[in-house]
This record gives C-alpha cells, structure tokens and sequence, in this order.
C-alpha cells in the first residue's frame, strides 16, 4: 500500500481511522501520532497492506509462457516517515534508544488494534524545519503477518461447578465441558500453544491417553502419557515440541499417527474437542493462540 493512499483513506477517515502507532521493546516506548499533535509526527508510512510475494517459476523448452509453481510472502518491510520537535530533549533521546533494538510495532484504530514484531529496525535522522527534524525510520519483519494485541485464551476440556446461587438437592454440582468452538478471525492458518494441566490427581496410568482433535479439519494430536499430580504439559505446535514441567521434552510420548506440523486453526471456525481416558483425573486442556492478519487495516 502506498503511503499517499494509506493518508487519503485514513486521515481523511471516512470509515476507519488510525489513531496512534506506538513502538515498544526493553528500553521503552515511542509513540508517534498523525497529523499535528505529539512531538512525534508521523508525515507518511508504508508496508502495512499485503505483504509481497516472491513465486517460483519454471520454463519448458520449445512451450511459450511459464508455469508458476508456488508463491511465498516476503519478510515485510515498513516504512515511516516523520519528524520530532528538537525542543523535547527526553522524547528525542528516548526515540534513539529505543529505535535502536528490535521489539514490536503496535496499530491502532480504536476498536482495532494489531502489533507486528519488527526484528531490523534503523532510524535515520534527516533535515531540520524550525523545531522540527525529519527522520526516516525503516523496520523489517521476518514474520510477516500482523497479530492480536492480546493472545486468545480458550479451554477445551475442563470440570466446572454449576452453582451460581441457592443449591436445592438433588442437583449436579459439576459439568465437564470436552469442546470449545475456536474463532480464528485472520487469513492465514494459526499454529496454537495447547496446555493440559492436571491439579486435582496423584492417580497416574502410563498407557493414560489425551486427544484433541480439530473436527473441523480432521486433524488430531494423541498423547500417550500417565500425568503427575501437578504437572503441566505444553504442546508448542509451531516450534514442534511437546514439554512438561516435570518430564522435560516428551515429544516422543506423541502417537505414531499424530504429526504436530499437520495441526492447525484455519480461517473461521474450528470446533476442538479433547478427551482423556483416565477418569480418575482431573485435567484441563486450554488453546492459546493470534490471529495472523495480511494486512493491519481491517
């Protein structure tokens, strides 16, 4: 996207409007704000549409045309370009500490906000106006989709009380819930962190078995292993790990039919559902996981 129609269609705000960028790591936080207000303003920026995409061709001998083969988006690059009041002494320096590490690039809309974590970021100073000095600041992400502010916690599996107030007996004082519908609201498929816990039992059988399925796809993870009471297991399906706070890397516990490179949210709706064939315990299984966006608009 091209930062003179980025400008038109959001500070001329017909429909949406940006409000603030903000750019925070360990050495702090610099905000920069469009249009007049704030020591920090932002003038024009770049990089916030699609990411761009690099495809794989080949050419045949004696045939006319190529044959695209596959695509693969790019790291992005983002562009802003602005300028600070030299008078602020402690924002200036502030903005040249903290734009001197990589750390995340926060969009905000109001109702809508996303962050992207920027690993290059390279600040140049330019001209001086007045009190103002123009500055070009240039940030590269090797992961390219923007993300949720804040991370989605859902529970697939878990024992709840259903008292709210008076109890009249007979009644059920628990429910076990084993599915939890999974909103993915980005574009892209989401590779989840999926927790089990177990709080409530010292009954452990070796040949204990957890599944979680996404019946939405049709793909699954089984577990194969007998939880201590207190002990919490981590399935990192991006990183291809499966740990517990006890046992260490028990990814070799995982079946022989479960691949965790094969397990996914995609877009939409994902209906998971969780089981465990030790009824003496008591586990909870959560799925945590961001929506990956193209784009930082919509």
């Amino acid at each position: 996207m091209h930062s003179e129609d980025f400008k038109d269609r959001f500070w001329k705000g017909k429909s949406i409007k940006l409000k603030k960028l903000y750019f925070e790591n360990g050495q702090g936080r610099v905000d920069m704000f469009l249009g007049g207000a704030g020591p920090v303003r932002v003038t024009s920026l770049s990089g916030f549409g699609n990411p761009a995409k690099k495809y794989s061709t080949v050419v045949f001998e004696g045939k006319s045309g190529q044959k695209t083969l596959s695509s693969n988006a790019m790291p992005r690059t983002i562009i802003i370009s602005g300028d600070v009041n030299t008078k602020d002494k402690n924002t200036m320096k502030n903005m040249f500490k903290v734009l001197d590490e990589p750390g995340w690039l926060y969009v905000d809309f109001g109702e809508k906000k996303k962050k992207i974590y920027c690993n290059q970021v390279n600040l140049e100073d330019g001209a001086h106006k007045g009190n103002y000095m123009n500055f070009v600041l240039s940030m590269t992400a090797d992961e390219v989709f923007f993300l949720d502010i804040e991370q989605t916690d859902i529970s697939v599996f878990i024992k709840e009380g259903t008292i709210l107030n008076k109890v009249i007996f007979p009644c059920i004082l628990t429910r076990k819930i084993t599915e939890a519908t999974i909103n993915n609201y980005g574009e892209e498929n989401v590779e989840p962190v999926i927790t089990i816990c177990n709080y409530y039992s010292k009954i452990v059988e070796e040949d204990d078995t957890i599944i979680i399925l996404n019946d939405t796809t049709g793909q699954k993870i089984e577990l194969v292993v007998g939880m201590e009471e207190n002990e919490i297991i981590t399935i990192d399906i991006k990183n291809r790990k499966v740990l517990s706070s006890v046992k260490g890397n028990i990814t070799s516990d995982i079946s022989d039919d479960t691949y965790l490179n094969r397990f996914w949210l995609c877009p939409g709706e994902n209906l998971l559902k969780a089981s465990h064939n030790n009824l003496e315990q008591e586990i909870s299984v959560v799925c945590s996981y961001f929506s990956n966006y193209r784009e930082a608009i919509c």
